[in-house]
């Protein structure tokens, strides 16, 4: 049997057979480079700020029990963007060794403060007017509010007498503020200042 193929036919299939060829590989190169543009859109990160006023007097001589070294009470006034949550550690240290003293000094939270001390983490949480329970927290609202501190900070005369001559007292107050939706007080890291995050 003899196979006869016409020329125009050869060269017809041909001819097709190459834009088959090209239509597929414009179908393949367009599947593989397909893009799709989303509108722009702008985030905008919250800020969790609070601005520390309130002053210890100069004292001239010694400090003795009963004295209060506040002049002006402590406040913690609120110019966060977003809500937060606000708690804060109080250590009081004395001596060289630098022994606990908390139990030596009687510190006296402002009027309808609001702080609640917690004592299975040692910190004291702001639940006061200015925050709203909200799902197990106490959310403080974006904004400007005033919230009470400390008014009074007094040596204890009933332990502390003649054998404290001389004795440096250190009050450190550790305020922690985080955003209110989202995360735990377990999720916050600590940041080293010179390391970063």
């Amino acid at each position: 049997m003899k196979l006869v193929f016409n020329k125009k036919v050869v060269l017809l299939l041909g001819a097709l057979l190459v834009v088959v060829a090209s239509a597929l590989g414009l179908l393949i190169r367009a599947w593989l480079t397909d893009e799709e543009l989303t509108p722009e859109k702008t985030v905008t990160v919250g800020n969790v700020e609070f601005v520390w006023a309130g002053d210890i007097g100069p004292v001239v001589g010694y400090v003795v029990p009963g004295q209060n070294l506040v002049t002006e009470p402590f406040t913690l006034t609120n110019a966060s963007t977003v809500a937060t949550e606000l708690r804060v550690k109080i250590e009081v240290v004395y001596g060289a060794g630098d022994t606990n003293g908390i139990d030596l000094v009687d510190i006296t939270f402002g009027e309808a403060s609001g702080w609640v001390y917690n004592e299975t983490d040692g910190y004291h949480y702001y639940q006061g007017t200015d925050a709203t329970l909200e799902s197990g927290k106490y959310k403080i609202a974006a904004g400007t509010q005033t919230l009470n501190f400390v008014s009074s900070i007094v040596l204890d005369g009933s332990q502390v007498g003649n054998g404290f001559t001389d004795t440096a007292f250190t009050i450190t107050f550790t305020f922690q503020a985080k955003q209110n939706d989202y995360i735990a007080w377990s999720d916050m890291g600590s940041i080293d200042f010179t390391e970063g995050i």
